[in-house]
């Protein structure tokens, strides 16, 4: 009667501790990917501040020519 028990409670046991690891590694995943796209979307605007200045630096280039 209480080996059952005990082999439950076992089963019961693994299978909280297997749902929280899942758990944290989703967690880590979704940071990971979070910081991810953060990292490109500061290089896309990065890039596009680059161009955007250099542009103004080479119409000022042209326009002293004037």
């Amino acid at each position: 009667m209480i080996l059952p028990l005990f082999q439950s409670s076992l089963i019961i046991f693994y299978a909280t501790m297997t749902i929280r690891q899942t758990h944290v590694r989703i967690e880590d995943e979704i940071k990971n990917i979070a910081l991810l796209e953060l990292m490109q979307s500061l290089g896309r605007s990065q890039a596009a501040s680059h161009g955007f200045f250099r542009g103004l630096l080479n119409l000022s280039h042209w326009l002293s020519h004037l």
